[in-house]
């Protein structure tokens, strides 16, 4: 993967910051990480181990996320290039899986429209669908839903990748997804069955078809 600056980098997470947030101690972690820590009982700082006396979220360190951004979107092309093909022992190479798909759902979603399509078109080219659709079948829920998320941009993007993503999807997992608790896990799905059934009527009538005939 690309060698990401460490202080980009949640120390809980593990991740590319999407939304930082400066602690009174002065360390950086990612705001939903964060959270998390506290609302389990948690009052110290993770990293420095100080007791925290303020216990109110900060603003986002919007100067951290602004050159977050920059960056990402200077070094699109490598971070696409190095995500859409991870390597590496098995352990390895799922950490980098997971990896890869937190930050192509960032490079694909937080920048403009054209810089979005853009990226999606970059990641077609370097043969990223076949990563993503992978990574639909072995991966968790989770992980299956942001995945459903990025195919759909792929889509929009470059529709004519739509038969390939039709024909090869673990339908399975997509039927999985549909019904799962989660609401945004669903609505993913049915943001990708909805491109995926504009295939054409044939195809559609088929996939409706195989979908009610699980209900």
């Amino acid at each position: 993967m690309l060698n990401v600056p460490q202080d980009y980098v949640c120390p809980l997470t593990k991740l590319i910051f999407e939304d930082p947030v400066t602690l009174e101690t002065g360390q950086t972690y990612e705001r939903s990480a964060i959270i998390e820590w506290l609302n389990t009982g948690n009052k110290t700082c993770p990293v420095t181990g100080k007791t925290l006396e303020c216990h109110i979220m900060p603003y986002t360190n919007s100067v951290l996320k602004r050159v977050i951004d920059g960056w990402k979107s200077k070094h699109s092309r490598e971070i696409l290039a190095s995500a859409s093909q991870p390597a590496g022992s098995p352990g390895e190479q799922k950490y980098k899986a997971e990896t890869a798909v937190f930050i192509l759902e960032q490079l694909l979603t937080v920048f403009g429209t054209e810089e979005n399509t853009a990226n999606a078109k970059h990641l077609l080219a370097l043969g990223g669908l076949q990563f993503l659709i992978q990574r639909f079948a072995y991966g968790n829920m989770d992980e299956r839903s942001r995945v459903a998320a990025l195919l759909s941009h792929c889509i929009k993007a470059d529709p004519g990748c739509r038969n390939h993503v039709a024909t090869h999807i673990e339908k399975q997992g997509l039927l999985e997804l549909l019904h799962c608790k989660g609401v945004q896990s669903r609505a993913n799905a049915v943001f990708l069955l909805f491109e995926l059934i504009c295939l054409n009527r044939y195809f559609s009538f088929k996939l409706l078809r195989f979908k009610f005939s699980f209900i």
